[in-house]
């Protein structure tokens, strides 16, 4: 079904012809299948672009970029990043780490109602893990969301 679904929704973004003009090139569409509804594709002069079906159904098109950032830290560490959105904009876990007793946004009182990233490795871990974050940003209040950032932190945890 999965299947299906991601051909009708990559032959509806062709007969569209939204921009971006894929051409012939192609690489993807990486289906993430923790988020539904959600393509991300690059296309053939290797921009990357975010193809969303939004609240009343219609299929969005937003540009995309993914950034890395190398981390070392103990197994006893927690690493904590601030991450700047504002009020109308968000930040969330879009792929899970796979070694981890917290991996989490948290925004609350305790972050003076900024968002932070925390993770603390899982009891004992030693290795690589690494989670990717979604940033959603532009929106003025009355519109929506129209960069989205991928941040992918590779953890390297040592004793």
């Amino acid at each position: 079904m999965k299947i299906i679904c991601t051909f009708l929704l990559i032959s509806l973004c062709f007969s569209l012809s939204a921009q971006p003009d894929f051409g012939a090139v192609i690489e993807g569409p990486v289906l993430i299948e923790d988020t539904p509804g959600h393509l991300i594709m690059k296309s053939g002069n290797g921009s990357y672009w975010t193809l969303i079906i939004d609240g009343s159904g219609q299929l969005q098109t937003k540009a995309a970029s993914f950034t890395n950032l190398d981390v070392t830290i103990a197994n006893t560490e927690t690493y904590v990043l601030n991450v700047s959105v504002g009020d109308e904009e968000g930040v969330s876990v879009f792929l899970q780490a796979d070694h981890f007793n917290q991996s989490t946004i948290v925004m609350d009182a305790s972050t003076n109602w900024a968002h932070e990233y925390r993770y603390t490795p899982a009891n004992n871990y030693t290795g690589s893990d690494k989670v990717t974050l979604l940033q959603v940003t532009g929106s003025n209040g009355a519109s929506p969301n129209t960069d989205f950032e991928y941040l992918t932190i590779n953890f390297t945890i040592t004793n």
